[in-house]
């Protein structure tokens, strides 16, 4: 499917050919705690048995900024992204996302949480703030079920697992999307569907929105 993103406003910067290989992430957690420490999450490849990647988050101490880091591998010798959280609270955080390599602002994420209330929304940014895509729920009813069920029903957010999708400005065409699999412990995939989409966005997107996303 090809998505004409210019007349959506995303304006796409120079890519790193080195996360241009795949239209396809799997993102696994390792580590999951109600105070997020240490939250750690392998990314892999399609096809690929060994990591190509690892993203870590210390310890979120409130009323403090707390950053996630992408590795080339657990040894952290070589960082590949860095996600700088500007405010301490996640809920209405602002994340913005820069090439490692050098050090480039790619784009910023600002997660919406009252416009989002009922359908968790997200809106990606250009570096000078200029809006270009939306990151959303995939459906305005399962999104309202899963609040008003979720307290009552067990195991509803399993039955009906937290997906978003990569969507136009104007709501009316979807590019990518965050899918949540069925796992006891939170395995995602990544996938993109524009090529316009940068490689970087889609290696971010997955630990950002699972442990800064409330999802």
């Amino acid at each position: 499917m090809n998505v004409n993103m210019t007349d959506n406003n995303l304006q796409v910067a120079a890519k790193n050919p080195q996360f241009e290989t795949t239209n396809e992430l799997e993102v696994k957690q390792r580590i999951r705690s109600i105070l997020k420490f240490g939250q750690q999450y392998d990314i892999y490849l399609p096809g690929i048995e060994a990591p190509a990647g690892y993203c870590h988050r210390g310890l979120n101490w409130p009323w403090s900024a707390c950053d996630l880091k992408f590795y080339a591998d657990e040894t952290k010798t070589t960082e590949l992204l860095h996600i700088k959280q500007r405010n301490w609270v996640d809920a209405w955080g602002t994340f913005d996302l820069f090439d490692s390599s050098n050090g480039e602002h790619i784009c910023t994420f600002k997660r919406k949480y009252w416009a989002g209330f009922l359908q968790r929304t997200w809106m990606v940014t250009d570096p000078a703030g200029q809006e270009l895509f939306q990151i959303q729920e995939d459906n305005i009813m399962k999104s309202i079920i899963r609040r008003v069920g979720g307290a009552y029903i067990p195991f509803m957010d399993v039955i009906l697992r937290t997906n978003l999708n990569f969507r136009t400005l104007d709501g009316k065409t979807d590019f990518g999307a965050f899918n949540r699999k069925f796992s006891l412990r939170d395995r995602y995939t990544v996938i993109r569907t524009s090529q316009e989409l940068d490689g970087r966005i889609l290696w971010a997107a997955g630990p950002l929105l699972d442990n800064a996303g409330g999802r």
